[in-house]
């Protein structure tokens, strides 16, 4: 069966197919065997658009009727690949830590690993990077993980530096833990001092902390370009695993300070509804876009939600003029120089056409079809 001849009903089944691979891996059940109607190779394509592929190939693999051999035998490289990329990138945590201690570098690990552990066997999630939120000069951080050879990849912009070492290795050393643009950023200025320090350089946040970061990990992508199915299995994962610890008294005062008391109750009954026990017979708006949105979503979405309540004038505009916080966020230069704007909204629109040319384009035309 094609992709191409599947037609709407046929697709939505395929999409809560996968839904049920990720529920039985999860809870450690047995999966559902497939009916008549289901597409491996679109499901299999879905698991990879949203970086669950490797996740769904552990239901899979105990199918009787399992897809065609070329294909099976595709997925399970990609779980394969994914068990050896988990040993490797929790050996180089230990290595980058170590360095770090050696250096001076106080740290705090955030995202990827700490949320792999929560998970039955960590090797169910996929993980394409380390993050280390560093609390003084990325300088030295940067130093620190090239003595172990790592290689600058990005440096200077955003809010954070990108290292890499062969022949998968990526690490983000993060100077904020969210964007200076962010509307949470004032939240997480003093979240070193929140943190205990467990050791020499290290820090960790409390259970709380660490659940509501996630969460609004999660906000930001939903509310920009979109978020996965693998954030909100995360969600489901934390929710099951960490949540009955919790203090809930701060948990929901901290929620309602941040305004999004309301979010994590629509977030928990999606979540609880695909990887719990729930009916997948109805799937909502708030749940299809979701499940059209990749890993981290896409540009359609970006374009969407930063058109909502602005007019064409409106949006041109702050394309072209971003607010100071959002260009601090892309040049860090201009934290400390915030004189130099003009002439950094000069320099990107110049550039832009020839380094963002084929972005802008598709900007353009899907703005057209808004």
């Amino acid at each position: 069966m094609s992709n191409n001849t599947l037609s709407k009903e046929q697709k939505l089944n395929n999409i809560k197919y996968l839904i049920l691979l990720l529920r039985s891996v999860l809870n450690e059940s047995f999966p559902l065997e497939p009916n008549d109607e289901i597409d491996f190779d679109f499901v299999f394509r879905l698991a990879k658009s949203h970086s669950v592929a490797n996740t769904a190939f552990y239901a899979v693999e105990q199918l009787e009727n399992r897809p065609a051999e070329l294909l099976f035998k595709e997925w399970q490289d990609i779980r394969n690949k994914n068990v050896h990329r988990n040993l490797v990138q929790t050996l180089e945590y230990q290595s980058v830590t170590e360095a770090f201690n050696k250096y001076g570098v106080e740290f705090l690990p955030i995202k990827g690993l700490p949320l792999c552990n929560l998970y039955p066997k960590p090797d169910y999630r996929e993980m394409s990077d380390l993050d280390f939120l560093i609390k003084d000069d990325l300088s030295k951080a940067g130093e620190a993980v090239e003595s172990i050879g790592y290689s600058a990849v990005e440096i200077g912009d955003f809010h954070h530096d990108k290292y890499a070492k062969p022949p998968f290795m990526l690490l983000e050393l993060h100077r904020e833990i969210v964007p200076i643009n962010s509307s949470f950023y004032d939240y997480y200025e003093d979240i070193f001092q929140r943190s205990r320090k467990i050791d020499e350089c290290e820090y960790r946040m409390t259970d709380e902390d660490f659940f509501i970061f996630n969460l609004v990990h999660l906000y930001k992508h939903y509310s920009s370009a979109g978020c996965g199915i693998k954030m909100v299995m995360d969600m489901y994962v934390q929710y099951k695993y960490l949540y009955p610890s919790l203090n809930k008294k701060i948990l929901e005062e901290e929620l309602e300070k941040l305004g999004l008391s309301e979010f994590f109750e629509e977030i928990i009954e999606i979540a609880n509804k695909w990887f719990g026990k729930g009916d997948l017979k109805h799937l909502s708006q708030n749940e299809l876009y979701i499940l059209t949105s990749g890993t981290f979503g896409n540009r359609k979405n970006i374009i969407a939600n930063r058109r909502k309540g602005k007019s064409k004038v409106q949006y041109v505009a702050t394309r072209l003029f971003p607010p100071s916080k959002e260009m601090k966020n892309i040049y860090s230069v201009l934290r400390k120089r915030p004189y130099l704007l003009p002439f950094f909204y000069v320099g990107r629109i110049f550039s832009a056409p020839f380094t963002e040319g084929k972005k802008i384009k598709s900007e353009i035309d899907y703005m057209k079809k808004l």
